[in-house]
């Protein structure tokens, strides 16, 4: 897919998606390094952003989704938005539910830790975030990052649950995009009017 089809208006040529593998790098490498810092203030940060932090980052951030949406009347867009959240979050909770045996394990104790559906739930936002403000990229998988590492740091997950958190969410959410951007949309210019999917995606999501 391209994504260059369900870019919005104004957005610049960065493509989201490598983007997002470049973050689930850095947010593999920092999860080990930083879970060996002394605790204290790290620590306190890292309960912050994986609770507050979190939480913010998930209202601000679909809230935002959802406003810009309406405001230009996508109802496309709308629909992305709450399927991504919906869909990340049914298949999280799904798989936490099977016996996955030591995998599941948590660094604290107790068991559904795999995989991170902080940091899930966090990348998908941001890959839909880049697309629609897409000038701001590097603060929405930082954002999204600060996240994956607090939830090593608070000892809620081992690294390698935060990156399969980290790959589940953002694939999801690419295969979600690439999904919606191929729906024909309903005519609006009379019954004869027929454009092609891709055309169609991009007048759609550029339209203000």
């Amino acid at each position: 897919m391209n994504l260059q089809n369900y870019r919005f208006k104004g957005a610049h040529r960065l493509n989201p998606l490598y983007c997002g593998a470049i973050a689930l790098s850095v947010i593999i490498s920092s999860a080990f390094f930083l879970s060996k810092f002394p605790k204290g203030h790290v620590l306190d940060f890292a309960h912050f952003m994986s609770d507050t932090g979190n939480v913010l980052f998930l209202v601000c951030g679909y809230l935002a989704l959802i406003i810009a949406a309406i405001a230009i009347k996508n109802w496309r867009n709308l629909m992305l938005a709450f399927t991504v959240l919906i869909i990340v979050t049914f298949f999280v909770q799904l798989i936490k539910h099977f016996d996955l045996g030591a995998i599941a394990m948590r660094p604290c104790g107790g068991g559904e830790g795999f995989p991170s559906g902080h940091t899930a739930g966090a990348i998908a936002l941001a890959f839909l975030l880049s697309l629609r403000f897409s000038k701001a990229t590097v603060i929405w998988y930082t954002w999204a990052g600060a996240i994956a590492w607090s939830r090593v740091q608070a000892n809620a997950h081992y690294p390698f649950q935060v990156a399969a958190g980290a790959v589940f969410g953002l694939l999801t959410a690419y295969l979600l995009v690439n999904m919606f951007s191929k729906q024909p949309r309903s005519p609006a210019g009379g019954p004869g009017r027929q454009e092609s999917t891709a055309a169609e995606a991009a007048k759609t999501l550029n339209r203000q």
